[in-house]
Order: structure tokens, then C-alpha cells, then sequence
């Protein structure tokens, strides 16, 4: 548990050990990234293990609030935190629970980009974002109950893409 409080960490903090809980406990994790360019490989917080519950952090100023590993064992839970000011708020791999979180003023806001992932976002507030979700994977994603700055499904399908977007 971090205790409360402004971290500036320009490198972030890499997560090793699997099976953990993080609770940030409401603390600020600060990179020196201008969130809406990509000047530099950074990460506020990097998963690498299976099995990490993310919690009650305020992410913001790196090029990946979150990344997890491309590792296949990796499974992770992100709630009730919120990013902004990344180039990517998370950028996730594999099967990930990520819920109550916001996510806002981020070039994008959720990213995920691996094929057979069972990634659940859900009851996230994602707005404002200049994309707020992408598939970068060929299967669907669970996108439900969450929040995305409008109830118009025109501008909801306008702020998400998908490889089928992408390719054409």
C-alpha cells in the first residue's frame, strides 16, 4: 500500500512479483511525458506478472498510465483509478478486469491489442479522450455500462475503433 501523497516517478513503477495487490491509497503517480505526444517509452505502472489488482491510484504525464506484459500468463484488475494527461491511459494485453475507473484527456484512453483477449471494461467513465477505446485485437472486448461523455451513439462509435476501422 503507497501511502498518500504526489510521487513524481518518471520511470514509474515495475510490478515483478504476481498475485498482489497495489493499492495506491489515493496517491499521485507523475511522469514527465507530455500525455499528448509519444517523446518517450514511459509507464507509470508496468505489469509483468500474472494475477495484479491495481487500485485507487491517479495516473497521469506518462506514455502508458498502465501497460501489462505481452506475457500470456498475465491477468490483471484495475479499479477505481483514474488517468489522464498519458498518451495511452492503459494499454493492456491478455484478460484484464477493468472497472470504475476514469479516464479522460488522454490520447487514448483504453487500449487494448491482443487477439483472444476476455478483457472486460466496464462502469468506466471514458470521455474525452481523442480515442477512448481500441481494439487493436481481432475478437470483441466486453465495453459495457460505462460512461462516455455523451448518451448520442453516434459520438459513442466515433470515439472507439477497432482493426475493422483501422484496415477499412
Amino acid at each position: 500500500k503507497l501511502c498518500n501523497g504526489q510521487y513524481n516517478l518518471p520511470n514509474g513503477i515495475q510490478i515483478i512479483s504476481g498475485n498482489i495487490i497495489l493499492d495506491c491509497n489515493g496517491a499521485k503517480l507523475i511522469g514527465n511525458t507530455n500525455g499528448k505526444s509519444f517523446v518517450s517509452e514511459s509507464r507509470g505502472l508496468w505489469i509483468q506478472q500474472p494475477n495484479v489488482t491495481i487500485q485507487n491510484c491517479e495516473i497521469r504525464n506518462y506514455s502508458h498510465g498502465i501497460e501489462s506484459s505481452s506475457n500470456n500468463l498475465i491477468s490483471s484488475n484495475i479499479l477505481n483509478s483514474t488517468f489522464y494527461w498519458n498518451f495511452r491511459g492503459v494499454s493492456l494485453t491478455n484478460k484484464h478486469n477493468v472497472q470504475y475507473n476514469n479516464f479522460y484527456n488522454n490520447v487514448v484512453g483504453v487500449d487494448v491489442s491482443v487477439s483472444g483477449t476476455t478483457t472486460d471494461i466496464t462502469w468506466n467513465e471514458i470521455y474525452n479522450n481523442s480515442y477512448n477505446l481500441v481494439n487493436g485485437a481481432d475478437g470483441d472486448i466486453n465495453a459495457i455500462n460505462n460512461w462516455w461523455g455523451t448518451n448520442e451513439q453516434t459520438q459513442i462509435s466515433q470515439s472507439i475503433t477497432d482493426l475493422n476501422d483501422i484496415s477499412g
